[in-house]
């Protein structure tokens, strides 16, 4: 499973819609924002980390 599957996966494993943050305060909220930020910057690595694979490979290749 690549990232992009797992982070998914995750989310929607946890089967929760916006309107459970409000019942949990805050607090929750705020821890929630906090994972989907951390997600979205791996998500982000990730994709630099395959843009500057595919340069070298095509760096690789240009003769």
């Amino acid at each position: 499973m690549g990232l992009h599957q797992a982070e998914a996966h995750g989310a929607a494993g946890r089967g929760r819609g916006g309107a459970g943050f409000a019942e949990h305060g805050p607090q929750r909220l705020r821890g929630e924002l906090i994972q989907v930020a951390a997600v979205a910057v791996k998500w982000v690595q990730a994709l630099d980390r395959r843009d500057v694979l595919q340069n070298l490979d095509a760096e690789r290749w240009d003769c």
